[in-house]
């Protein structure tokens, strides 16, 4: 993307969507990364790398509550929409390290909070599901014995 590298860009004559409607063509100014102004299409602002957004429309990032990460190619998530992704049931190394590696590279994928491996019953599930890796899924035998996997 034009601008990514500039601290200081303004997208200019985008159409906004704020999450509940459309403000219509606007200008956008972004520094270090966050937005810090949204005003009428048209200005020129000294100082700021103009970024032509005709035909686009930004909107705010999505958030996934459930996702299990490791299925999916994280930069794809991202380019979707999702800046943010809950991941509920991984296993911990894994999980942990590509949240590690995400928050190093925001670019790589959207940020994301990680729960580690689920607990189950013993045989529960996904313990035995085809779709998880081995380690998704902490099987438990009793209430201590989950209070104990909880904290580590």
């Amino acid at each position: 993307m034009a601008g990514a590298a500039s601290s200081r860009f303004a997208f200019c004559g985008a159409a906004v969507f704020d999450g509940v409607r459309s403000l219509g063509a606007r200008t956008v100014l972004v520094e270090g990364g966050h937005i810090v102004a949204v005003g009428e299409a048209g200005a020129r602002l000294p100082g700021y790398e103009a970024v032509p957004g005709q035909g686009r429309t930004l909107l705010p990032g999505v958030i996934d509550c459930h996702v299990h990460l490791g299925l999916l190619k994280p930069a794809r998530v991202l380019a979707g929409g999702v800046t943010t992704a809950r991941d509920l049931g991984w296993p911990a190394r894994r999980i942990f390290r590509l949240a590690a590696e995400l928050s190093a590279n925001p670019l790589a994928g959207p940020g994301l909070l990680a729960a580690g491996p689920m607990l189950t019953a013993r045989g529960g599930y996904p313990a035995r599901a085809r779709w998880a890796p081995r380690g998704t899924a902490e099987e438990v035998g009793s209430a201590a014995a989950a209070a104990a996997a909880v904290r580590g």
